[in-house]
């Protein structure tokens, strides 16, 4: 009840403020989507550009920031953000939630555009739904895959009034940033950081491979996707208990630090964008484990282009069957991360498919600052 006050405040002081602070509005669903936003909510308060943001987490740490150029304001998931929708009143509003328009969540005719944020790097057309960006009016698009793939959706679809902004990942330009100049690995430290979906590594071979890692002694951090949290909970519990007197094992469920990524050995995944973060971040290769392909949309070859997440496994690290998780220590014993060549090669992916590294928050800033 109280969230839903809360909520309501929020709304009717939405539109009772100053238009001045609707000419950009940002909003997220949790902590987790606003770190992809607050590059750029800090480049708009660095150049003293008002920014109302809203949330739907209680204790976002979007609330910690101390500004005068920002309001921060809390809705409620489901109804509140149904309510905040549906009433919204502004120029532009910035999101990373995909499928806007296609099922609870409506566009308002009072707000000029809706502008998507990419919250990770991967292509549009395999791991989500059907048609999930094709109501958004601008996009900020992360690398010419993005691009390419838009470009046809509004061919072969007759979309209207769509613009293409070649902006970058504000994500992997702040993990860069705030890496440590010094590259610190820890020796025998993995992080497993699987997907979410009908298949991944936690339903398929979470345990087996658990089990294998810590009979090496390695220490083993399974960092499970929000959704995961959700969809496979009842697994995530197992796991939990069947490995609760491991003192070399644990279960991250928030408050997760890119420093764990920084200095483990390895980072173990099967199709999820954090695999790219991390080579492109560390320069340091990637453990896919083969799952079945993430297949959201059973129309992804609607479009010509292959799926980024698809191309380019077998370019930025190893890519291992699940019946090899077997013999995945020795395959780990055998793979040098500190390889001059894995990081040449990574560093040149990373040119090619992603635009404007270390400034795309600038960038996109530029865009957007009148």
């Amino acid at each position: 009840m109280l969230s839903f006050f809360k909520s309501l405040y929020s709304i009717i002081k939405i539109n009772k403020i100053n238009s001045i602070w609707k000419k950009r509005i940002f909003f997220s669903e949790n902590e987790s989507y606003s770190s992809h936003l607050r590059p750029l909510v800090s480049e708009f308060l660095k150049n003293r550009k008002k920014i109302l943001f809203v949330t739907s987490q209680i204790n976002d740490p979007i609330f910690n920031i101390r500004d005068k150029n920002l309001i921060a304001l809390y809705i409620s998931p489901l109804l509140g953000q149904i309510l905040f929708f549906n009433y919204l009143n502004c120029e532009k509003l910035f999101l990373t939630m995909p499928d806007i328009n296609n099922f609870h969540l409506k566009k308002s005719k009072n707000c000029k555009s809706y502008i998507y944020i990419f919250h990770s790097p991967v292509s549009t057309n395999m791991i989500y739904r059907n048609k999930a960006f094709f109501n958004y009016d601008e996009y900020l698009c992360v690398g010419d895959h993005h691009v390419e793939e838009l470009s046809e959706y509004v061919e072969k679809y007759s979309l209207k009034n769509k613009k293409l902004h070649k902006t970058g990942y504000f994500k992997l330009d702040e993990i860069y940033k705030n890496k440590n100049s010094v590259n610190i690995i820890k020796k025998k430290k993995i992080i497993i950081a699987p997907s979410w979906g009908k298949i991944n590594i936690i339903n398929l071979c979470g345990e087996k491979l658990i089990s294998k890692l810590l009979e090496s002694n390695y220490e083993v951090i399974l960092r499970p996707h929000i959704q995961s949290l959700k969809y496979d909970s009842k697994l995530l519990k197992l796991i939990e208990n069947n490995f609760k007197n491991f003192s070399k094992f644990k279960i991250q469920k928030e408050n997760f630090s890119f420093n764990d990524f920084e200095t483990c050995e390895f980072l173990i995944t099967d199709w999820s964008g954090i695999g790219m973060e991390y080579a492109f971040a560390f320069e340091r290769p990637v453990i896919y484990i083969d799952t079945p392909k993430k297949i959201m949309n059973n129309n992804f070859n609607d479009i010509s282009v292959v799926p980024l997440e698809d191309k380019i496994r077998h370019q930025i690290g190893l890519v291992i069957k699940p019946e090899q998780i077997e013999n995945i220590t020795s395959i780990m014993n055998c793979t040098d991360v500190n390889d001059q060549s894995f990081r040449n090669a990574i560093i040149k992916c990373r040119e090619k498919f992603i635009y404007n590294f270390e400034k795309s928050a600038l960038e996109a800033y530029k865009l957007f600052a009148d």
